[in-house]
């Protein structure tokens, strides 16, 4: 056969609709207290996920089927994406208090992104919204009118 051929299916590679089958969809196992936790340890460390399946010795379908539905198990891989974050933030704090420009430019715009995300828990509602406007219009005209602050 050249490598351009595809193998023939023989006769036992055929089978009709009208013959019972054999051949079945099995769900794969659920993995183990024992086998999650080396899947956590390894997925904390920053691997992915088929790589930690692969080093911890598991189907990634068992791991991808445990976590759909082992709760336990959902709730103890949830914070693993915010602690890798959290890991490559204080790799370019680090760097950048070592005197890193670009660590410091990146660590500087970074903050400035996660403080304009963040809502304030006491937000004005619209009436002292409006008052505080007020109170700023009320503060500009006096500067502009060389009076100071009233």
């Amino acid at each position: 056969m050249s490598d351009g051929e595809h193998p023939r299916a023989s006769s036992d590679d055929i089978s009709s609709e009208s013959l019972p089958s054999t051949d079945t969809w099995t769900e794969p196992p659920l993995l183990t207290i024992r086998q999650q936790k080396a899947l956590l340890q390894l997925l904390q460390k920053g691997m992915s996920p088929a790589m930690a399946c692969a080093e911890a010795g598991v189907l990634l379908d068992s791991a991808r089927l445990t976590l759909a539905l082992d709760l336990r198990f959902r709730r103890r891989c949830d914070p693993i994406p915010d602690t890798l974050t959290e890991n490559v933030r204080a790799a370019i704090y680090s760097r950048a208090i070592k005197g890193t420009v670009t660590a410091q430019a990146l660590w500087l715009k970074e903050e400035a992104a996660r403080k304009a995300v963040r809502q304030p828990e006491d937000s004005l509602s619209p009436d002292e919204l409006l008052a505080e406007v007020e109170r700023i219009s009320q503060v500009l005209k006096s500067l502009e009118a060389g009076s100071g602050p009233a």
